[in-house]
């Protein structure tokens, strides 16, 4: 919500107050996107630690991020702003009393706007288990306020007037934090979500399970972290684990700035060089690939704290979304046995049908595939199933579990004979196919027609192998029905590879 700079503190409070929260609130899903996208993070102190030493004594009037354009993928536009302030206020009965300290609002500036006082759409409240201070976290959603300088992501970003309560105390610390949803012409698909609330950390360890998501084959995805105060040089037995679920594998989280035990410590990673002793605050994103497995539907985020205190704000986790693509798959048959002779598919020969399938996409499948055999066949048999389950039946074939990498193929070969039927006969053979996840087509193979005229010039001894080769269908080899398992706006997103320069996968 934006206001105007004379919106009273009490009337931005009454319009806040439904969405204000009294206590530590675990982190829980705010928003999610599946679609083509991508994320930044950053952010800045907004308190300084003038006489040195490692407790913040001044608060800054304003700070300021700068969003370059190695920080975005090329062509990058607006799906959504949301800016975070959080630190520490006034006490005030732990949350609780009549006149709330929390500071709903602050000015913010985008990249080709002015200074705008904009009311935070909800606020966390903290009794921060200390007698003389709580602990706010706000958001707000400044997409308008984007939209209304002309949609620029790149450049400053301000945030300021933030009523911090700043006086040298051991948890004293204020800041904010800004996170970029957008898209781009060359971007995957991925699934991004947003968990956010306010957790104090001290002497504990508690986990947080972080739903709805949707890992694909190969697993990929990112967590980035905001926490609030943090230490310098990071403390015994405080540290982040991520593990996928239900698939169980779980990783230690670290980097080069940010060590597994004493991951709290007052960096940003996000930026270019990554940003050290940032008084009062942590962003921080981490590839989590590795504790993830195809078919993870949640991911479980322990945090443990030791003696320093701090207080968790986010955590958005990006999973990439993979698609197969079999809209190069085709279906072709040749002239395997001529028992007459004659160079034409008649009575009593043999057409071998091979169904190939091209997986164009970006993520592995495995695919199943049926076809009813035609009345023409006397009889008919399966040749190869490239490792896939034969349910086949006498009058169908049904292959399943043919596995599939992206980029790779497969095929899947059968051959009938002909029935005695009048020359002049049409033949035709379908296939259809479906593969996991979604998605699946019509394989359509060329007519076959009974006699000594159906063969044309198109259907020549190309290879000079003693039989008559089978046109490939052209194009498409697919029904109307869809033969990607991606919906088709990822079928044209996906061709692209992210190029951004912090891309973890």
């Amino acid at each position: 919500m934006i206001t105007p700079r004379w919106c009273a503190s009490f009337l931005c409070f009454a319009i806040l107050a439904p969405g204000l929260a009294l206590a530590d609130t675990p982190l829980a899903e705010r928003f999610s996107f599946r679609r083509a996208s991508d994320f930044f993070a950053t952010g800045a102190t907004l308190a300084e630690d003038t006489d040195n030493d490692d407790k913040v004594d001044t608060l800054r009037d304003s700070a300021t991020v700068l969003v370059e354009e190695l920080d975005l993928a090329p062509g990058a536009f607006l799906q959504q702003a949301l800016i975070y302030w959080g630190g520490t206020i006034a006490e005030n009965a732990n949350c609780a009393g009549p006149d709330s300290s929390v500071d709903a609002e602050v000015l913010v500036t985008v990249p080709g706007g002015s200074a705008t006082m904009v009311t935070a759409d909800t606020c966390y409240c903290s009794g921060a288990d200390n007698q003389s201070r709580d602990v706010q976290a706000c958001r707000a959603d400044v997409s308008s306020l984007v939209q209304g300088a002309g949609g620029q992501l790149l450049g400053p970003w301000t945030v300021g007037s933030f009523q911090a309560n700043i006086d040298d105390g051991d948890v004293d610390t204020a800041s904010f934090s800004l996170v970029l949803i957008y898209g781009a012409p060359d971007l995957p698909a991925r699934q991004l979500t947003i968990y956010d609330g306010l957790r104090t950390m001290r002497y504990d360890e508690v986990s947080f399970q972080l739903d709805d998501l949707e890992v694909d084959d190969p697993p990929a995805g990112e967590l980035t972290l905001y926490a609030l105060e943090g230490d310098i040089g990071g403390s015994d037995d405080e540290s982040v684990m991520a593990r996928g679920l239900p698939g169980g594998r779980s990783m230690l989280l670290s980097d080069d700035v940010n060590p597994a035990q004493g991951l709290i410590n007052r960096t940003i990673n996000t930026t270019y060089p990554p940003q050290e002793g940032v008084v009062g605050v942590d962003i921080d994103t981490f590839d989590i690939s590795d504790a993830l497995v195809a078919g993870d539907t949640s991911l479980e985020v322990t945090y443990a704290a030791d003696s320093d205190k701090w207080w968790l704000v986010f955590n958005i986790v990006g999973v990439r979304l993979f698609f197969s693509e079999f809209s190069q798959s085709s279906l072709s048959w040749t002239l395997s046995d001529d028992a007459d002779g004659d160079g034409a598919p008649t009575p009593g020969d043999e057409l071998r049908y091979t169904a190939e399938l091209v997986n164009s996409g970006e993520g592995n499948a495995t695919v199943s595939l049926t076809a009813d055999m035609p009345p023409e066949a006397a009889s008919w048999s399966l040749l190869s199933t490239e490792g896939g389950a034969d349910n086949s039946t006498a009058a169908a074939l049904s292959v399943d579990g043919v596995a599939v990498d992206a980029g790779g193929s497969a095929r899947v070969d059968f051959v009938l004979r002909i029935a005695e039927v009048p020359e002049g006969t049409p033949i035709r053979v379908a296939m259809s196919f479906a593969a996991d996840g979604g998605g699946g087509g019509l394989l359509e193979a060329p007519e076959v027609t009974v006699g000594s005229g159906s063969v044309s010039d198109t259907f020549g001894d190309d290879d000079d192998d003693g039989r008559i080769d089978g046109e490939w269908s052209q194009g498409c080899a697919c029904s109307s029905a869809a033969a990607s398992t991606s919906p088709p706006w990822a079928v044209l997103l996906l061709l692209g590879l992210l190029r951004r320069r912090r891309q973890l996968f």
